[in-house]
């Protein structure tokens, strides 16, 4: 740890940070030729493309960010200081930065990977090391680079799942909007069950542990289950109070179809699959994505509270239990591992399911056993579910679940101790008082229809912005008064879909993947290093010729599905004037 750090100069006339580590002081960099230091972390970031975020471990009191905009311009860099005291020095230096931006992160804040994630906007990212940083922190360096590594798969994992089903959400969202009035809202929910224990069920391989303890005894809990675990309680006769979908694909179809006869309420989002919402004998409880967070809002006229989406319907679950008030929170089948060598309870798998699962070499700390084998995926849904942990710091989670990975900040006991401390009833009466939503119809179809009705003005100005984009290089060529008269009119266009956001509210899920896309393939083509102005030309007309002829593809995807949907609610309306 550090005992206490001061400035100094080193021997080529530069501010250097002297610090005292365990009783020995250590320079930060190099006392005799700091600029060298300096000038190395500052090319290097020079020499990166625009089109990544840069890391730096190690800030040095600011002693290299001085001049960056003397060295390079459009680069977003994230500093990390492995310090507290140290990140506290930094952040009260007055840096002039205005052709750069440069956020700072500290890894001693208890949120320090949500921060570095939020700070990182970009796709892609590069780390870099300043000076002896990685010597003089070396245990910090190396959580620094698991965090980092943990980043890029999340990041990975993120994307993958949104170009894989973006379409489907889309598709659901729309046709979902038919049945609106249908559901009830997440946030009447609200400190409904204050102050009550709540039993989170997940289907991890050692629930089968825990079933016969919870039998018999539901009155005493708020019981929450994921979707593939509601028919696993029927089979064996434990009645749940709520259930939770995140998942919006047909194969949770296949999963939840021998639920539908089920009446115990649904909590799924806004682009839940809409075969579910259409078929599910009990009541259904919206509440919002994050993907149509901006839609919703607008299309329904109202907005509702957030629920934590980590990736694993356990996060949804939790959040709502939060949201219900209840305290504490308990966990049981949260394995989140493959204990056993299985991915879930046998009795949770349902037909044609492989449960077999293969070594993925990743092993983690075991809340039963020393370690666990677990798998990315699951290893990032429990650091996610650590993060609410920490966020919701005044609720007490209890993990009962009797094998997986150890969950940190929970408390580790058996269901059957819980039970006993808990040995009252809770009155659930309330769950059957709230009304469902009631918003206009006539209201909700008019935003639909103007939306509509302005899709093929927005076709015909991608289209117009191809056409100018394919022909930029040679009016510029030709003269600067043609080409100028094109960059306007570009810009008129990219001004004109950006103003109308209440059109482009339901597309955010569509264009983030066109975004993704198009920094995939343009990665490695930077304006700043380009040699001439038809190299840079070429790039930005083949970027807006690329995102624009995906607008076109996006634009035309969503006729029919709207159409539908208006047609579908103009039936609903008529149907409601004749009562």
């Amino acid at each position: 740890m550090i005992n206490s750090f001061y400035l100094d100069r080193s021997l080529d006339n530069y501010q250097i940070l002297r610090i005292n580590i365990n009783g020995k002081w250590n320079y930060v960099g190099s006392l005799y030729n700091m600029k060298k230091e300096i000038d190395t972390v500052q090319n290097t970031i020079k020499n990166i493309s625009v089109n990544k975020s840069i890391i730096v471990f190690g800030g040095a009191n600011g002693v290299w960010v001085n001049d960056i905009d003397k060295i390079t311009e459009s680069k977003e860099i994230i500093i990390v200081e492995p310090n507290g005291e140290l990140f506290d020095n930094l952040i009260n230096n007055k840096f002039n930065i205005k052709n750069n931006i440069v956020r700072v992160v500290c890894m001693e804040d208890e949120n320090f990977y949500q921060n570095l994630l939020s700070a990182v906007s970009k796709n892609s990212f590069e780390v870099l090391v300043f000076a002896n940083y990685d010597i003089l922190f070396n245990n910090q360096f190396k959580e620094f680079i698991d965090k980092v590594i943990f980043m890029y798969n999340d990041k990975k994992l993120s994307e993958n799942t949104q170009k894989y089903f973006a379409k489907d959400w889309f598709i659901n969202f729309i046709n979902n909007l038919v049945y609106i009035n249908n559901f009830e809202r997440v946030d009447s929910y609200k400190d409904m069950f204050k102050d009550k224990p709540a039993i989170i069920v997940s289907a991890g391989p050692s629930l089968e542990k825990n079933l016969k303890y919870l039998k018999g005894n539901e009155d005493k809990f708020v019981i929450i289950t994921g979707a593939r675990t509601l028919n696993t309680l029927n089979k064996e006769g434990i009645k749940a109070d709520f259930a939770c979908i995140i998942d919006s694909s047909e194969e949770m179809f296949n999963v939840f179809k021998h639920s539908m006869e089920s009446q115990v309420p649904l909590l799924i989002s806004d682009e839940g699959n809409t075969k579910i919402i259409r078929n599910y004998k009990g009541k259904k409880i919206l509440f919002n994505s994050k993907d149509f967070i901006n839609a919703s809002r607008y299309l329904l006229d109202f907005k509702m509270d957030l629920l934590f989406q980590g990736g694993s319907v356990a996060h949804t679950c939790t959040s709502f239990a939060k949201l219900l008030g209840c305290d504490p929170i308990i966990f049981i089948g949260q394995d989140l591992a493959y204990t056993n060598n299985k991915l879930h309870a046998d009795n949770a798998v349902v037909e044609e399911e492989n449960n077999n699962v293969n070594n993925t070499g990743i092993y983690v700390k075991g809340v039963v056993e020393d370690k666990v084998l677990t798998n990315h995926d699951l290893n990032m849904f429990r650091e996610r579910l650590e993060t609410m942990i920490r966020i919701y710091k005044d609720i007490t989670f209890i993990n009962c679940t009797e094998g997986g990975a150890h969950i940190e900040g929970t408390e580790v006991r058996t269901l059957r101790e819980v039970i006993e401390e808990f040995n009252y009833s809770i009155d659930k009466k309330a769950i059957n008082r709230i009304s469902t939503i009631n918003i206009n119809v006539e209201n909700l179809l008019k935003k639909l229809k103007d939306i509509y009705n302005e899709i093929d003005n927005l076709i015909r100005l991608s289209n117009e912005s191809v056409k100018i984009n394919s022909q930029l290089k040679y009016l510029y060529v030709d003269g600067k008064n043609k080409y100028n008269k094109a960059l306007k009119k570009l810009d008129e266009i990219d001004v004109y879909i950006k103003e109308k956001k209440e059109v482009m509210y339901i597309f955010e899920t569509l264009v983030e993947c066109i975004n993704i896309e198009l920094s995939q393939i343009f990665m490695d083509k930077d304006i700043l290093k380009c040699e001439s102005q038809i190299e840079k030309i070429e790039i930005v007309s083949d970027k807006g010729k690329f995102l624009h002829s995906k607008f076109i593809e996006m634009f035309e995807f969503s006729k029919p599905i709207l159409k539908e949907t208006i047609e579908k609610l103009e039936e609903l309306l008529w149907l409601m004037r004749q009562k």
